[in-house]
């Protein structure tokens, strides 16, 4: 019965670190395989209010390339490297990817 259903079950759970260039403070979110980067986004208003007004960047082999808001982390090529952690034994909290947030505007709040 639907009315009894209060959530949905992720398939992994993954740990993700935001760094915010600006102000060089990070913080690390478990975030769903399935959730997109604009929901991401807005649970880590609570870190920071400010969150829309930053672009978010991943930096790939010396290249920052901007991600696409609506798509999960898989989808922007940040894959999820703990199956090969697993094979080599190593904790999967050794290496959590991290996104660079850069400040764009403050046209979020008037």
């Amino acid at each position: 019965n639907m009315k009894f259903c209060i959530g949905k079950l992720t398939t992994k759970v993954r740990k993700l670190k935001l760094l915010n260039m600006l102000t060089k403070q990070e913080a690390t979110l478990e975030v769903c395989s399935e959730e997109t980067l604009r929901e991401i986004q807005n649970r880590y208003l609570a870190y920071n209010q400010h969150a829309a007004s930053y672009t978010w960047k991943r930096t790939d082999a010396k290249v920052a390339r901007v991600l696409d808001m609506n798509l999960t982390l898989d989808e922007n090529g940040i894959p999820d490297e703990t199956p090969k952690f697993d094979r080599l034994d190593i904790d999967e909290d050794m290496y959590v990817p991290t996104v660079h947030l850069y400040f764009s505007d403050d046209l979020t709040v008037a």
